[in-house]
């Protein structure tokens, strides 16, 4: 669905704060603990990234992409997005898993499958699926709530699309 038939407006016209505002304004309420959406999704995916402890320069190329093509992080600045990115590092590293359970809680309803699936996308991106990625993003699957078969699923078809 296209921000601006959500929204009634063009794209470019949608901050990120008023993105974020809106999306939590139909989907679970306010905020929880201190996450702000942009940083739960860049926590979750930069946790997804750094699982095997090596990040690749295909997985790092993939996540510096998202800036352009998500619609989170589209509307920010390039130092909005590193400040988001640097502060939900900090949260993870401080808080471990909590922080990761608390960054997928932040995280709207309707933007998990999403994030779910960009996740698998991005571990992928180097072409090896290593033991502990396999363990993170069951664990990330958990946390988001996605359905089984919806993970099955979405693995299978990434593992086709980074296969190219």
């Amino acid at each position: 669905m296209q921000v601006e038939i959500l929204f009634g407006e063009a794209a470019s016209t949608v901050t990120a704060a008023d993105y974020e505002q809106r999306v939590q304004s139909f989907t679970q309420g306010p905020p929880r603990f201190d996450w702000s959406v942009p940083e739960a999704f860049v926590g979750v995916l930069g946790a997804a990234v750094h699982a095997d402890k090596q990040v690749t320069p295909e997985e790092a190329e993939q996540l510096k992409g998202l800036k352009s093509r998500s619609r989170i992080l589209k509307g920010m600045t390039t130092d909005e997005v590193s400040r988001a990115y640097l502060s939900a590092v900090e949260k993870l590293k401080v808080r471990g898993e909590d922080g990761l359970r608390e960054a997928c809680e932040c995280l709207p309803s309707i933007l998990r499958l999403p994030v779910f699936a960009l996740a698998v996308d991005l571990v992928l991106a180097d072409g090896k699926y290593t033991d502990t990625e396999k363990e993170l993003i069951a664990k990330i699957a958990g946390l988001l709530q996605v359905e089984k078969q919806l993970e099955v699923s979405i693995k299978d078809v990434m593992l086709i699309k980074n296969n190219c």
